[in-house]
């Protein structure tokens, strides 16, 4: 199984990109500037969660066990190539956003996408607290 990650992860005014793929490496970019501000990028859960429809297709939002407020629907991309799942989760002031994409026929187990959206959750509570 081939698994393409990507996380945006925004705590106030800096915003982190995030993207792994099993096997591969994986890059982060950061930006502080007011214009990448976490308020401009995603303005809140519920608009995140309404915007999902962009990314993924033919599953339905329900609760998941991270963070504070947390979001999961799998389905698979518009154009139907690929299995996609999404996890938007709260943890503070930060909002996190993580996307999985991999083979049509093959999706992302759905442990695997909560125990990497917890050891994300983790980070992001110790960073928030150093």
């Amino acid at each position: 199984m081939k698994i393409t990650t990507m996380a945006a992860i925004a705590v106030g005014a800096a915003v982190t990109l995030l993207t792994a793929g099993c096997g591969g490496g994986s890059s982060s970019s950061s930006s502080s500037s007011p214009a990448t501000s976490w308020r401009r990028v995603t303005p809140s859960l519920k608009g995140a969660t309404a915007a999902l429809g962009s990314s993924v297709v033919g599953g339905t939002p329900a609760p998941a066990s991270v963070g504070s407020d947390s979001v999961v629907v799998a389905g698979t991309s518009p154009d139907g190539s690929k299995a996609v799942t999404v996890l938007l989760f709260t943890q503070g002031p930060a909002f996190v956003t993580l996307q999985f994409a991999s083979a049509a026929e093959d999706p992302v187990p759905p442990e695997f996408v909560l125990d990497v959206a917890g050891k994300q959750d983790q980070k992001i509570t110790a960073g928030l607290e150093g």
